[in-house]
C-alpha cells in the first residue's frame, strides 16, 4: 500500500523533500550566520576593551610625564634660587665660583682660598624619600667630608611659597656624626 501511494504521490514527495532540504539549509545558514555575527560582535567588544585600556595607559603616561617635568622644573628652580640667596646673604665672596649640576651634591662653591663648599638642596615638605638623602648621596657626602679641599658640606631645606618663589632655611653643616639624621 505504501508503495502504491509512493507511485501515485511521487511528484509531491519530491516537492516535499525539496522543501525539507531548503528548510534545513536555511536553518543551518541562519545558525552559521548567527554564530559569525556573535563572534564578530564579541570581537568588537574585545577590541573596544583593549582600546579603552590603551587610552587609559596613555593618559596615565602623559600625566606622569607632566608631573615629572613639573617636579624637575621645581628642583632646578629651587637650586638656582639658592644661588641667588647665597649672593644676597653675602655667603659668596666676590671671586667665589658656583657650579650647579645634576649630581651629588647639587651646588658646589669654590672659595677664594681654593676650598670647596657643597650644598645639597632638599624640600622641607613632601615624602620622606624627597626630604632625606638617599644612600648614594650619603655615601658621596661621607667621602667628600674626608677630603682636605672640602671646607663644608651643608644641607639646605626650602619651602615653596609661590609659583616661582622659595623660602630657604639656613644651611645645616653635615658631619660624620650627624649624617644619619639626614639619611632615609
Amino acid at each position: 500500500m505504501f508503495l502504491r501511494l509512493m507511485k501515485k504521490e511521487k511528484g509531491r514527495i519530491w516537492v516535499f523533500l525539496g522543501y525539507v532540504i531548503v528548510i534545513v539549509m536555511v536553518l543551518s545558514l541562519a545558525t552559521v550566520t548567527a554564530r559569525a555575527l556573535s563572534k564578530k560582535s564579541n570581537d568588537y567588544h574585545e577590541r573596544g576593551k583593549k582600546a579603552a585600556k590603551t587610552r587609559q595607559k596613555n593618559e596615565m603616561r602623559r600625566e606622569m610625564e607632566r608631573r615629572g617635568k613639573k617636579a624637575g622644573k621645581t628642583v632646578d628652580e629651587s637650586e638656582l634660587g639658592y644661588i641667588e640667596e647665597l649672593k644676597k646673604t653675602k655667603r659668596l665672596g666676590r671671586n667665589d665660583k658656583v657650579f650647579h649640576h645634576k649630581g651629588l651634591p647639587d651646588l658646589m662653591v669654590i672659595t677664594e682660598n681654593r676650598k670647596v663648599k657643597f650644598y645639597e638642596i632638599k624640600p622641607s615638605k613632601g615624602s620622606l624619600k624627597r626630604k632625606m638623602l638617599n644612600s648614594n648621596q650619603a655615601d658621596a657626602i661621607k667621602e667628600l667630608i674626608k677630603q682636605e679641599y672640602v671646607e663644608e658640606v651643608s644641607l639646605v631645606r626650602y619651602t615653596k611659597i609661590g609659583e616661582h618663589a622659595y623660602k630657604y632655611d639656613s644651611p645645616v653643616k653635615i658631619t660624620h656624626s650627624n649624617i644619619s639624621k639626614f639619611t632615609a
